[in-house]
């Protein structure tokens, strides 16, 4: 059951944000070592993500839904799911910004 919701949480949730920041890295031209740093910090958020979700299934969808509406931007998604993720996301944003401009 684990693995189920483990593979569920990481394509509707982890996969798009995962996709969304490392696409805005490319486009931005950042070194393939930030991309890599921000996807493999995406990717072990997968644990934590998926007792969250287990513990609070109002949080994962309403953090799914402000994805997708744009309400909430990936970078900050992942902050919030993944704290520990701030480092490579501090790294990754000089090239983030640089996309939105």
């Amino acid at each position: 059951m684990t693995n189920v919701l483990m593979s569920l949480v990481s394509f509707f949730l982890l996969q798009p944000i995962e996709q969304a920041i490392t696409g805005q890295l490319t486009r931005a031209q950042a070194p393939a070592a930030i991309v890599e740093q921000v996807a493999i910090c995406t990717r072990q958020a997968a644990p934590a993500t998926v007792e969250r979700v287990t513990s609070d299934p109002v949080w994962a969808v309403s953090t799914a839904f402000s994805l997708w509406l744009g309400q909430e931007s990936g970078e900050a998604a992942l902050v919030r799911i993944a704290p520990a993720c701030e480092p490579a996301l501090r790294a990754a944003r000089p090239f983030l910004r640089s996309t939105r401009a």
